[in-house]
């Protein structure tokens, strides 16, 4: 008996969407918001083996993705590339999207002071992590936010 291995390829679009696809997942997903491409890169490397990944930089490519996939954790910077920051996507996504009411968001970002981490859970972020944190540190924290979100379904 074969043992059936899933494949995956990055799709690159021109509206600036970077999507890790899976022709068989049972994996996470998890859609990252983070206008730095080094960070991007780093984040296929450190989490696209464990997890479902659909990464975008701006508001466009995030309202995009949104159309085409339900993330079950979302890993949101806060300075990002166009008009709006991740504080008013994650509002949007609180106030507009009910299929986001309540799905994990964590605020990853190098804004570090008390008043960004206010400013995010303020905003409707569930977790607050301050740029840099370790790679550990990160998915102990975004496994037990997906095992809190399943046991809350």
């Amino acid at each position: 008996m074969k043992k059936e291995k899933a494949l995956h390829f990055l799709s690159y679009s021109t509206n600036g969407v970077n999507t890790l696809k899976s022709n068989k997942t049972t994996k996470p997903k998890i859609l990252i918001v983070e206008d730095d491409r080094n960070s991007q890169e780093l984040f296929k490397f450190l989490l696209g083996k464990k997890y479902d990944l659909s990464i975008c930089d701006e508001e466009m490519s995030f309202l995009a993705i949104l159309e085409k996939t339900k993330a079950d954790l979302v890993l949101m910077d806060i300075s990002l590339n166009g008009e709006k920051n991740g504080l008013e996507l994650i509002r949007y996504l609180r106030k507009n999207n009910l299929d986001y009411k309540h799905t994990p968001i964590i605020c990853y970002t190098a804004h570090a002071f008390s008043q960004d981490k206010i400013n995010a859970m303020n905003a409707g972020a569930d977790i607050f992590l301050a740029k840099p944190v370790s790679i550990e540190i990160l998915i102990e924290t975004i496994e037990t936010a997906l095992q809190k979100r399943e046991k809350a379904n």
